[in-house]
């Protein structure tokens, strides 16, 4: 709200409202692109987790003579409950790989040297070659009367 008396003199409102819808098109896009990943991550490692308890499960069923039926049952419950474990830890480590990237990111921008700007920003209010660079505010007889105790 600070800056909104700046906007509304120079009559920037409606291009900054076109600029900001714009930078939330891309994030949405890119958020949505992310979330589609994860889903289809999520879905990948279910199947995974399914196959492994589906030939486990096969196995006991094939060794059944061969195998004390307590031991057939520990095998059973690791192969329906660690799965589960591991799903959760890859997506938590994948999505903490996801967010870091954008630390990363920060830091790499924050080696760059600064770039040389030759006049080829964008102004939102073009002023004329004479106007002044620099400004200066000179008082000269001034004086405050008040008319309250009068």
């Amino acid at each position: 709200m600070n800056g909104l008396i700046i906007i509304r003199v120079f009559k920037a409102k409606d291009h900054l409202i076109k600029l900001f819808a714009n930078r939330i098109d891309k994030n949405i896009c890119a958020y949505i692109n992310m979330e589609g990943a994860s889903r289809w991550f999520a879905v990948r490692l279910g199947v995974m987790t399914f196959f492994n308890t589906l030939i486990i499960t096969i196995l006991m069923i094939v060794y059944r003579n061969e195998i004390e039926p307590s031991l057939i049952a520990l095998c059973l419950t690791y192969a329906i409950s660690i799965p589960k474990s591991l799903q959760l830890t890859i997506q938590q480590m994948s999505n903490a790989t996801l967010l870091m990237t954008s630390a990363e990111r920060i830091h790499e921008y924050g080696q760059l040297p600064p770039e040389e700007d030759h006049g080829g920003h964008q102004r939102l209010v073009n002023t004329s070659p004479k106007w002044p660079t620099h400004g200066i505010v000179k008082i000269s007889k001034l004086f405050f009367t008040s008319s309250f105790w009068s």
